[in-house]
């Protein structure tokens, strides 16, 4: 059981955190390692990063530096400007903009994960949430779903976090999704100096944080098995296949 922390719907004025849900639907039995793989949790790794980001980032709105927490406080007090209430037009432009990959990479899996999605909002009494609404939206219709739906500060904020929460069920809920996952992120790590190695001599300099370094230590990752062992030998091999420098 991977134990994790999510945050709270109850007030956005203050968040609480509590314990990770272990979701019950039959179809985990056919998803968990399958259609939900290593590759799934990276994606919602990713996602979970860019939604707190998302939270906590300062933006000057009507003069001032403020969060989206901040602003959903003085719509609670009544205390928000004009103006303040104009800037959400920017949240939700820019939310659409980060978590449209995100709905790129459920959209294929939509139908498989709906009883989840279901399950994980009806055991927080979500039910009503815009999260759920989504598995019933046809494909291409998440961003005008978003901008119809959301008219408040709280309203975006509480999306957010019903996307962490599910998100947070998931990874509690697939353990052979989570078992791959780790398993890759071993393997990246000692195939990673290798390459490195491998670049070096070659005299190609790429950025780590790049797209172009990922896929090529990805493409070389994946060509090992799971339980096997990571060589000099194997590695220069899928190195030279690759062939970088066709992309440079």
């Amino acid at each position: 059981m991977i134990k994790k922390t999510f945050l709270s719907i109850s007030m956005l004025a203050s968040v609480s955190f509590v314990q990770a849900l272990i979701l019950e639907s039959e179809i985990l039995n056919y998803i968990d390692g399958t259609i939900v793989g290593w590759t799934s949790v990276n994606s919602i790794k990713i996602c979970q990063k860019k939604i707190r980001h998302f939270l906590k980032e300062q933006r000057t709105v009507d003069g001032v530096s403020q969060k989206l927490f901040d602003l959903a406080i003085k719509e609670k007090k009544n205390t928000i400007t004009p103006l303040e209430r104009e800037g959400l037009v920017d949240f939700i432009a820019d939310f659409v903009l980060f978590f449209e990959p995100f709905i790129i990479t459920l959209e294929p899996i939509k139908q498989g994960i709906t009883p989840l999605v279901v399950e994980s909002c009806q055991r927080r009494n979500r039910a009503n949430s815009l999260l759920a609404a989504w598995t019933k939206t046809p494909e291409g219709g998440t961003e005008e779903l978003f901008r119809t739906n959301i008219k408040t500060y709280r309203a975006l904020g509480e999306l957010c976090m019903d996307l962490l929460n599910f998100t947070e069920d998931i990874l509690s809920s697939c353990p052979k999704a989570i078992n791959a996952y780790h398993d890759f992120i071993d393997h990246y790590r000692k195939v990673e100096p290798l390459v490195d190695a491998l670049l070096t001599a070659d005299k190609v300099i790429i950025s780590h944080h790049g797209d172009l370094y990922y896929d090529l230590v990805k493409y070389i990752v994946e060509h090992f098995a799971h339980d096997e062992q990571v060589t000099v030998e194997k590695t220069n091999k899928l190195y030279t296949s690759y062939n970088i420098k066709k992309y440079l």
